[in-house]
């Protein structure tokens, strides 16, 4: 038998034994007041539990409060792992109408206007992370890696062409 089937089993005992004291508990309570009412020569309508001691108040409001101060404390700690964990998806730029390159700069993940250093280091790593050579051959994660891939490299020509347009004047010359 497993571990985690073990700690299920012994969960689910205590809980049964605790369930049978909180019976016991409460039939001990409802004779008690049958017996009262009898005596009393009354009938009691409802039948109804009366509250437990303010001693057992007491613990249970003080489980509560505990019970929700871990629920807080894991809140707090889950907010703090989202904070800290790297944005999922690329900065959000404004599409520009005055500027056609804007889209390929959110491709990039750069904004706007970002010198040839940065886009040559983003490039860089984009074409690292998306290079179709690291997924199994005819999946679809190797599929989506080429449609990114050829993406990218759309977007870093047309960002090239335009911060460097001499570039292209010098490559088409014959000696």
């Amino acid at each position: 038998m497993s571990i985690p089937d073990r700690i299920g089993r012994l969960g689910r005992a205590y809980v049964g034994v605790i369930k049978d004291k909180i019976d016991a508990e409460l039939s001990e309570r409802e004779t008690a007041l049958d017996e009262l009412d009898a005596s009393a020569g009354r009938e009691r309508p409802g039948k109804s539990v009366p509250p437990p001691p303010a001693s057992e108040l007491s613990d249970v409001d003080s489980l509560m409060r505990r019970a929700e101060e871990k629920i807080a404390a894991a809140r707090r700690g889950m907010e703090a792992r989202q904070e800290l964990a790297p944005p999922t998806a690329a900065p959000v730029v404004a599409v520009s109408d005055t500027n056609p390159l804007a889209a390929d700069y959110r491709v990039l993940g750069l904004p706007l206007g970002a010198s040839l250093g940065e886009v040559q280091a983003a490039y860089d790593d984009l074409i690292r992370r998306s290079d179709p050579q690291r997924f199994p051959e005819n999946s679809n994660e190797q599929a989506q890696a080429r449609r990114i891939l050829d993406r990218v490299n759309q977007a870093y020509e047309k960002i090239r062409r335009e911060n460097n347009p001499t570039e292209d004047r010098f490559a088409k010359l014959e000696l």
